[in-house]
């Protein structure tokens, strides 16, 4: 197996962010954390699955629980081409779910 180049992140590759340590409890204390910024097809599935742990990480830290929440919050996190990937991406998970949902209260509502 051949080594991956090891990249330096510079400061304006990373935004700071500052966690709960126990998400959900007020007044818990908070630690800043920095996180990669996605940016384009350039990253390594190596740095791709660390990037998407470190933002797994910062939704819990943020209290990001649901869909919209880490929709609003996903952009500090990516831009360029990476955010606009993902932000189609989500789009289209969101509507086929919506379909699905729909199709079920259809079927679910015809049996009565």
């Amino acid at each position: 197996m051949i080594p991956e180049p090891t990249k330096v992140a510079s400061k304006d590759d990373l935004t700071s962010i500052e966690i709960s340590t126990r998400p959900g409890a007020v007044g818990a204390a908070k630690v800043k954390v920095s996180i990669k910024i996605l940016e384009g097809l350039d990253d390594s599935p190596r740095e791709l699955i660390a990037w998407s742990k470190s933002v797994g990480r910062a939704f819990i830290g943020l209290s990001c629980a649901t869909g919209a929440q880490q929709m609003a919050a996903l952009p500090q996190f990516a831009r360029g081409f990476a955010w606009t990937t993902l932000e189609a991406k989500c789009h289209e998970a969101t509507k086929a779910t919506r379909a699905r949902e729909i199709a079920g209260q259809r079927s679910g509502t015809r049996g009565r």
